[in-house]
């Protein structure tokens, strides 16, 4: 007894030193194997027991050490055995959910250990569960884990808010990085996990007392819930209802049913939050609703919060909820249809909208109430919530009118309809009007910060009552003017008083009962008046104010003619300010009061506005007599003006309004000049001088003054003279003023400052004496020293005569028209200064009208100038031109380019710039018509054509230099005919026009001429070849090689490449080519004539192609120049005319070859000039076999002078051209490169950073040459190696290179084992090889190729054990060419090593990054199941067995595996299938696998299938000793695959005989049902196995059944319809499929399916079967010759072509063209079946808009046309159809130096759908292939003319040169 108790008390000892020590071992990796050796041990199903015991023991510390064990195994080396202990632990222990209650009781007072350091049991088994979620975990035992044990997840979370906090971030931290990140995971099953319960159960955790927790909680429920598409968070349809499936019933009222929403788990969630409690809770809620707009609606009710308006902190804490909830985004991307950028037809639902913009239905009265709250917080939360409301509704209904005007919806669209909806039920939700207005009135006007808020609340809300619900406004019949009171009220502490204000100017233009002539209350003053005053007195409401303003008078009848002339008023007005009982000194010695001058002035203002109004049409009349006659409306000022002047005569003015009336008058009347006349101006100067006698003495003087400086200012512009001098003599009385001025200390406030200086402008306004210039700069200088911003105002007072502008320093902010009187001649011929100018005239206003009046201005100065001044008259031009430019960037900023009253003014009403522009000086108008005039507008030129015609008609004169240089400003602008009247004008005058002919030329070379234009060039090609001898004109010589070259198409010299534009112009070349010319006709001794040399060398060589008569001249002038690189076009086409002409002999031009392989070599030379050497120097090969070795010769001795990298593409293709197309003769220039090149690269390796763009220059060629090559030095190869594979890895042409030198270089044994090392040993080398989604990748490749060509260059050195392990981490069990490779190393090493490679294959894993395999039977789990069903079908043709070979579509190998290493899985799995427990039989038939070597059992290779029997005859034994639940059915099963096989025979080599795919197809299915019996094929396929005692392989099983089922409802008859046509696709492999299928006439029911299907995928399956059929000879002949498939096509692609099917159709007429047998066709239809095939790729063509469909159609044209048969009528047609489709989707962009290639037939239905991504590299390849279709025919069609053109463009292209070589032999 005393044993058993001390046994008892001790067992738990050695468990956990098994745990400890397991710990240890798993901390490096050497000593894994002996802790393998323990657990494998523990995992038996003894000790497996014992541990399960120990987990339900009694006792807590055998617990507690049981599940240290258990969590030390699910840990040790990464996780290997999880899945393991998943099966051996025993979930169903009813004593786990205790476990999670044992806690550590801490002693009080004592420090709790570390929770995780030292965990307890519940945190042990929360630890052990997580392990499972662990990121090393693979994701299938996750989804597993989840599937099966999803209480066992769930329950961590019960009691998890009283963990710590290191546990909670343990737990929260696993299920993000484990389950949320796991993109493997199927998200279906990760949102089944965090179900509504278990949020909640981690929500409580925002209540744990530690601080730390709730931040982790809150940050992980934001990762999960607050982002669409990701987490439980999906993606809904935001205010729109979600609908059920298509196929829901309807309810009694005919309407459809409406599905729950999609977020129901965070619906849920949301109710259990605390909004009112927690910030980071509110913030979740926010964030969720914001994410999910379509829970709003649904959450108010179940918030239940409380909005009975109290003073109260948690009713705050809900309106600012609310608040932010409204204010949310509308989701405007919900508006457009699923998966579309199209809006939506019918609008969300009115509920949903109202609930999202005003919550509750009573929240009217709840805001009515709290607005006449007696409490002010209370008043000021609810006004700023309800004003959130009303923005919402605002944007809402701005959303809402976008989408209308989208749709093009009129008065009854849904939409509008909508919105009115949404407008009448927030009437009734919002609070009467006048509750608004009463509180908005009863603090308007109150004093104290309180109620200051308040009042901008108020009025935010009545603005946003005017802008959402104009109609309430409307009806309420509010005085708004009544809250202009506002603009009075506040002091220096309101600081929300410009708030306010703001506020109100949004509201006046928004009411339609404002009047402005209306009084404000008992002041007798209009509201006009106020906000005039306001607009002086606030400047930082300038803009809104001026808006507000120009409103309201422009469309009154004061300003209806020019809305923009009260911007001037408005400038005008006073801006000086004063101090109260300011005084001055007055012109008799006497003071005088100065008081505000802006209410004199306004107030003066205000009476002249409504005596104006009330009689308008009299001041009209007096307006009349200050305008000149003629005067446009426009032109006009405002009959404002003349009031002003009368009431200005009539009235009494005070002393100081009298000033103030002057001066306004005088601003107003200058500004007035940028609109009309200086007369206009003059005339009020005169009026205002005759209202002096009236002026008070005191003041008259200074009223003289400014009538003074008005008269002044005018002279500047008229007469630019100045009749006023400045006086230089100081006045001791003033020099005094300013002595005891500057002594005086300034006031130190700011304000008291400006005072002081606005002080000193009055003094100076008033004083009755002339400053010096010295005094004004002490003036200035006193100033600016009190207020710097006043020194503005001072300038506005001095008189032009003064020029004291640029001086002061205040040209900023100065208007314009000041700044520019004051402006002196110096300073207008300054650039810097006119820019500074420039900047004033288009600073005032955002559109054209201020920098117009500044033209005017300018252009009135600039008229006074001409006939004194020429100089600065040029001057004021420029500055004309940077106002223009100025004024184009501004309006371009906006969005606009308008320019027209600018250009109006200019060239039509400018007398001034017009005369200019008709003189001969081109530089005084140039600019101007740069800046303001663009040749690529059709609109500019209107105002262009004037001048042009004068110019034209001036070249028919004698010209001369003084008359043509005008014309230069205006060449950009003539026509062609114009230009080239121009042109004959400046030949004729020869040296004179020098300057017109550069101009004229250039244009014309630019321009794209046509044939009319050119032959009229023709009459001046002789002037044009003598002008050319002593010219250095680039554009001379393209105009003459224009003229020349004008029957050449583009492209014939073969040096010009495709670009987007060179397209339509070759096409119109071509057309143009055999019309008769005057260029025919030109005389031979005219041409004759030209001197070949520098400048004529592009010339000469037109020449040399357009006339062959002439070829012998030129010939003899080359031979006479020394050899240079500028005459390279001249040998070229020399070179190449003798290639295509036999008998012209120009061998002595082979000594130029020196030269054209040094300017080859030579960096410094022109890439053009390279081009046409590198041409030059493959001609000359071409040309001359017997000096190909001396050629040869001189390039190998350029190489070995060049030091460095050659890196030159021209030089690299020189050298790759030469060695591809005569390797015999280049041998030695290829080693000489190749080993030149590997020395260079291995330095450039080291120094150089790794660059794949800059290294696959060198490497590209290289690699090529290297396959040439003879004599490869080894001593170079060795250091590249070694640099390649340390420093390149990653770069494919580097490794394509090294796999080349490898394979052709004979390399020791040593260094081949050190290469083969460091590749595999790398340290990128898994990142960069290993397998992925993208295994496909030629990086990839193009390492597992370099590893393949060093195993196989030694292979017994090669092939040593320790060299397969780091081979197995890059192996992907894809049947890609990478994968294949390394089957083929593995396949090396077994022969030999005379080993088995399955002792280190059964050590892969199908897990990126998991842990190796024990097992076979793990490593097949560890793959992908649904890839590995995936792989049964596609490769039952391919020769698996080669592992040379791969799987011909790349991009679907990467999502298949290689049914050959599956199955010899399979089989290893099976040798070890004696110990597998039931569980683990499962698992192994889940894998898929054996479903793989089922339907191998079809495969084409006898002895695949010979290697599945034995696999899967090992399998039927292996059952027959094992016992699980569905081993009957799957003996069954195999059974009735047995009875299929006949019994061998002696010496059967094709034994076993091949089964049709479809039957092995089916029995895959149902074996994979078996396990998987959720699937919804598993009842049916396993009835019709069940009714059967045999299968018949020669009856396509489940035809008739599903293809016509009735189901339980559309839903699953689609579905089996469905699956049905994808097994019939699949399962057609060859002809043994065929006779099975053609046996039930099942294309004919396929046929009739397709008509009347209406789903595309069940149209794109009967494609798919079509495709394989077509693949088929066999089935092709049958199809098309007795079930007439060409006619069933033809009548689908012509009425019934859907998208995405012509490329289903095209690849299907490919298939028959190739496999159908054309003669026996020929036979049976007279030439039918290829007339019908040509009518459905016409229409196909006609339809399409890919080209990848266009370059496929293309193909079926050319096979069709290079048959052996009589011709076709209708293929010229076809071509020309697909000519024209050609040209419709010609690429926008240069044609890639790599062609794209469209996978060849047959096409199977694994791509059917598939196309290249790039079109433009299809585009050279369709050219070529529709070309080569077109040259087939008897006779040339019309096509033809548009395919040669584009031929010619081509580049690399065999074909397209042999094309040109054929055209340039036709210009004999």
């Amino acid at each position: 007894m005393s044993i058993r108790q001390h046994w008892n008390a001790t067992q738990h000892l050695p468990v956990s030193v098994l745990a400890t020590l397991l710990n240890l071992l798993s901390t490096h990796f050497i000593y894994h194997s002996l802790g393998f050796s323990i657990i494998k041990t523990l995992l038996s199903s003894t000790w497996v027991r014992r541990l399960n015991t120990g987990v339900s023991a009694g006792q807590n510390d055998v617990v507690l050490a049981t599940l240290k064990l258990w969590h030390a195994i699910s840990e040790f080396g990464g996780g290997r055995e999880r899945a393991t202990i998943l099966k051996s632990f025993n979930w169903s222990l009813k004593t786990l959910p205790r476990l999670l209650s044992m806690r550590r009781k801490s002693k009080a007072g004592s420090q709790p250990p570390h929770p995780l350091h030292y965990p307890d049991i519940r945190t042990l088994y929360m630890l052990f569960i997580l392990s499972f979620l662990h990121p090393s975990t693979p994701s299938p035992l996750k989804s597993s884990f989840l599937e099966e044990h999803r209480d066992a997840f769930w329950s961590i979370f019960r009691g998890l808010k009283d963990d710590p906090y290191e546990v909670v971030r343990k737990v929260l931290e696993t299920c993000w990085e484990g389950i949320w990140c796991d993109v493997k995971v199927k998200r279906t099953m990760k949102v089944a996990c965090f179900t509504e319960t278990t949020l909640g159960q981690i929500a409580k955790l925002y209540e744990s007392p530690d601080e730390n927790v709730p931040d982790v909680v809150h940050h992980f429920m934001l990762a999960i819930c607050t982002r669409p598409g990701s987490g439980v968070c999906f993606r809904d349809r935001g205010w729109y209802a979600r609908e059920k499936d298509a196929d829901a019933e309807e309810e009694e009222d005919g309407k459809k049913k409406q599905g729950r929403i999609y977020n129901k788990v965070l619906a849920g969630v949301l109710k259990t939050l605390r909004v009112n409690e927690d910030a980071r809770q509110q913030e979740l809620a926010s964030r969720i609703l914001g994410a999910c707009p379509e829970l709003v609606q649904s959450y108010w009710p179940a918030a239940s919060l409380t909005l009975e308006p109290r003073l109260a902190s948690k009713w705050i804490v809900n309106m600012a909820f609310v608040s932010s909830i409204v204010s949310l985004p509308v989701p405007s991307a919900s508006f457009k249809l699923p998966g579309t950028t199209n809006y939506n037809p019918t609008p969300p639902t009115l509920n949903a909208i109202l609930e999202s913009i005003l919550p509750t239905s009573q929240v009217g009265t709840v805001f009515a109430k709290a607005l006449k709250s007696p409490s002010a917080l209370v008043q000021h939360t609810a006004a700023l919530t309800f004003a959130q409301c009303l923005d919402k509704l605002q944007r809402v209904l701005a959303s809402f009118a976008d989408v209308a005007q989208a749709l093009e919806e009129d008065v009854d669209g849904q939409w509008t309809l909508r919105a009115a909806d949404v407008v009448r039920a927030a009437r009734v939700r919002v609070p009467d009007f006048q509750v608004v207005v009463a509180f908005v009135l009863q603090y308007l006007n109150a004093e104290g910060e309180k109620a200051q808020l308040l009042s901008e609340a108020g009025l935010r809300v009545m603005w946003l009552y005017h802008r959402a619900l104009p109609d309430i406004v409307r009806e309420a019949r509010f005085d708004v003017g009544k809250l202009l009171g506002v603009f009075g009220g506040g002091g220096e502490d309101d600081k929300l008083l410009p708030v306010r204000q703001l506020h109100v100017l949004r509201i006046l233009p928004l009411s339609d009962q404002f009047t402005w002539s209306a009084k404000l209350g008992s002041t007798g003053k209009t509201y006009l008046h106020a906000l005039l005053t306001l607009y002086i007195a606030s400047p930082s409401s300038h803009s809104s104010s001026r808006a507000l303003l120009t409103s309201l008078l422009g469309g009154s009848v004061l300003f209806s003619h020019d809305p923009s002339e009260f911007s001037l008023w408005l400038s005008a007005l006073p801006t000086i300010k004063r101090s109260p009982g300011a005084r001055g000194m007055g012109s008799d010695g006497e003071e005088v009061e100065l008081e505000d001058e802006g209410a004199a002035v306004l107030a003066f203002l205000d009476d002249c506005i409504l005596r104006c109004l009330k009689t308008p049409y009299r001041y009209l009349e007096e307006l009349s007599s200050l305008c000149e006659e003629g005067t446009t409306p426009t032109a006009t000022p405002s009959p404002l003006l003349a009031t002003v002047l009368e009431q200005l005569a009539a009235k009494n003015l005070g002393a100081s309004d009298a000033l103030a009336l002057f001066t306004f008058v005088r601003k107003l009347a200058f500004s007035l000049v940028g609109k009309s006349s200086a007369l206009c101006a003059r005339n009020v100067s005169a009026k205002a001088r005759q209202c002096l006698a009236k002026v008070d003495k005191r003041v008259r003087g200074a009223c003289g003054r400014e009538v003074d400086l008005l008269r002044c200012a005018l002279d500047v512009l008229e007469n630019s003279k100045l009749d006023v001098e400045m006086d230089d003599d100081d006045h001791p009385v003033i020099q005094s003023f300013f002595d005891s001025l500057e002594l005086q200390p300034g006031p130190t406030e700011p304000s008291q400052a400006r005072l002081a200086a606005y002080e000193l402008v009055d003094w100076y306004r008033l004083v009755n004496l002339s400053l010096s210039r010295s005094e004004l700069r002490r003036l200035h200088m006193a100033v600016e020293r009190f207020a710097p911003d006043v020194v503005r105002e001072l300038v506005m007072y001095l008189p032009p005569s003064s020029v004291v502008l640029a001086a002061f320093g205040a040209l900023d902010g100065v208007p314009f028209d000041w700044a520019f009187v004051h402006a002196t001649s110096e300073e207008l011929q300054d650039v810097s200064f006119r820019e500074r100018l420039s900047f004033l005239a288009v600073l005032s206003g955002q559109n054209i009208s201020p920098a117009l009046r500044a033209a005017r201005v300018t252009v009135h100065r600039l008229s006074a100038l001409l006939a004194t001044d020429n100089v600065t008259a040029v001057a004021c031009l420029s500055l004309f031109a940077s106002i223009a430019r100025r004024t184009k960037d501004l309006v371009k900023a906006h969005g606009s380019s308008h320019l027209l009253p600018l250009q109006q003014f200019a060239f039509m009403e400018s007398s001034s710039i017009t005369s200019l522009a008709r003189r001969g000086d081109a530089s005084q108008i140039s600019e101007l018509v740069e800046a303001l005039l663009d040749p690529k507008q059709e609109d500019d030129k209107v105002f262009s054509a004037e001048f042009c015609l004068h110019w034209a008609t001036e070249a028919k004169s004698a010209p001369t230099t003084a008359s043509m240089d005008g014309a230069v400003p205006w060449i950009r602008f003539m026509d062609n005919d114009q230009l080239i009247a121009l042109l004959g004008a400046c030949l004729r005058a020869s040296s004179q026009c020098e300057r017109v002919l550069d101009g004229v030329l250039c244009e014309l070379d630019d321009r794209q001429l046509g044939r009319v234009a050119v032959q009229t060039l023709h009459a001046l090609l002789p002037d044009l070849l003598r002008l050319a001898h002593h010219s250095t004109s680039d554009h001379l010589h393209g105009l003459i090689l224009k003229v020349i070259a004008q029957g050449l198409p583009l492209g014939y010299d073969g040096l010009s490449g495709s670009t987007p534009s060179s397209n339509s112009e070759a096409e119109h070349v071509w057309v143009q080519r055999g019309l008769a010319s005057r260029g025919q006709a030109v005389a031979s001794d005219t041409l004759a004539s030209i001197v070949l040399s520098i400048r004529t060398a592009k010339v000469a060589a037109a020449i040399v192609y357009r006339f062959p008569s002439l070829r012998a001249d030129v010939f003899n002038q080359l031979s006479a120049q020394q050899p240079s690189e500028d005459f390279v076009h001249v040998l070229h086409a020399l070179l190449d005319v003798a290639l295509t002409r036999a008998g012209m002999d120009v061998t002595p031009l082979f000594s130029w070859s020196k030269k054209l392989v040094s300017a080859t070599f030579k960096l410094s030379t022109p890439l053009e000039t390279k081009r046409t050497a590198v041409r030059c120097l493959e001609t000359m090969a071409d040309l001359w076999v017997d000096k190909r070795a001396a050629l040869c010769t001189r390039i190998v001795e350029h190489i070995a002078k060049h030091s460095g990298l050659l890196v030159d593409s021209s030089t690299l293709d020189l050298l790759e051209r030469l060695v591809t197309r005569w390797p015999k003769g280049f041998e030695d220039l290829a080693s000489a490169a190749v080993n030149h090149q590997l020395q260079a690269l291995v330095r450039h390796f080291v120094e150089v950073k790794e660059d794949a763009t800059l290294d696959s220059i060198p490497t590209n060629t290289l690699t090529t040459l290297a396959r040439h090559a003879e004599d490869i030095k080894s001593q170079f190869v060795d250091p590249f190696m070694v640099a390649a594979v340390q420093h390149r890895l990653s770069v494919q042409s580097t490794m394509e290179l090294s796999t080349v030198l490898v394979e052709r270089v004979a390399l020791k044994p040593a260094n081949t084992n050190r290469y083969l090392q460091s590749a595999i040993q790398h340290s990128h080398v898994l990142a960069i090889a290993s397998p992925s989604e993208s295994s496909h990748a030629p990086t990839r490749l193009a390492v597992l190729s370099l590893l393949h060509a060093l195993f196989y260059k030694h292979p017994n050195n090669a092939c040593q054990p320790t060299h397969m392990g780091p081979l197995l981490r890059l192996y992907g069990g894809s049947p890609g060419r990478g994968d294949r490779l390394l089957l083929s190393i593995f396949k090396l090493y077994e022969g030999q090593r005379s080993a088995s490679a399955g002792s280190f294959l059964v050590r892969w894993t199908g897990s990126p990054g998991g842990a190796p395999s024990a097992r076979a039977m793990h490593a097949l789990t560890s793959m992908d199941s649904a890839r590995i069903f995936r792989s049964c079908t596609p490769l039952s043709t391919a020769k698996l067995l080669d592992f040379e070979k791969c799987y011909e579509d790349e991009a679907s190998a990467a999502v298949l595996y290689d049914p050959v290493f599956v199955v010899l899985l399979l089989g290893q799995a099976v040798l070890e299938a004696a110990s597998y427990s039931a569980l683990e039989w499962v698992e192994l038939f889940r894998t898929n696998a054996v479903c793989v070597a089922l339907c191998m059992l079809s495969y084409r290779d006898d002895e695949l299938r010979r290697m599945a029997l034995s696999v899967v005859g090992a399998l039927w034994t292996a059952l027959q000793n094992t016992t699980f639940q569905e081993r009957d059915q799957t003996v069954h099963i195999l059974d009735l695959l047995r009875d299929l096989l006949s019994p061998p025979t002696l010496n059967d080599a094709t034994y076993p005989t091949r089964l049709p795919l479809y039957t092995t197809l089916l029995i895959a299915h149902a074996l994979r049902g078996t396990f998987h019996p959720a699937a919804p094929i598993y009842p049916i396929a396993s009835r019709f196995l069940l009714q059967r005692p045999t299968l018949d392989a020669r009856d396509v099983p489940l035809l008739y059944g599903m293809l016509y089922s009735a189901g339980d409802g559309d839903g699953e008859a689609r579905r089996e319809q469905g699956w049905m046509v994808r097994f019939l696709a699949e399962g057609c492999a060859g002809e043994l499929e065929w006779r099975v299928l053609r046996r039930r006439h099942t294309w004919d029911l396929l046929a009739s399916l397709y008509e009347c299907a209406s789903e595309g995928a069940v149209r794109l399956g009967v494609l798919q079967v079509l495709a394989n059929l077509t693949s088929c000879k066999a089935a092709s002949a049958s199809l098309v010759l007795k079930a007439q498939l060409l006619a069933w096509i033809e009548l689908h692609v012509h009425d019934d072509l859907r998208e995405g099917e012509d490329v289903a159709f095209v690849k299907i007429l490919e298939n028959i063209v190739c496999a159908l047998d054309a003669e026996k066709a020929e036979r049976a239809t007279a030439s039918g079946w290829r007339s019908a095939i040509g009518r459905c790729v016409g229409a196909i063509v006609r339809q399409t808009d890919k080209s990848g469909v266009l370059h496929i159609a293309a193909r079926v044209l050319l096979r069709l046309s290079l048959l052996p048969l009589a011709p076709d009528d209708i293929m010229p047609q076809l071509l020309l159809h697909a000519s024209n489709t050609l040209k419709r989707l010609e690429p926008h962009a240069p044609l890639p130096a790599s062609r794209t290639h469209c996978r060849l037939p047959p096409h199977r239905s694994t791509n059917l759908a598939s196309l290249p991504d790039d079109s433009t590299g299809l585009y050279a390849e369709t050219i070529e292939t529709l070309w080569r279709a077109a040259v087939a025919c008897d006779e040339r069609p019309e096509a033809w003319n548009l395919l040669t053109p584009r031929l010619l463009l081509l580049e690399r292209s065999e074909i397209a040169e042999w094309a040109r070589q054929m055209v340039v032999s036709s210009f004999e």
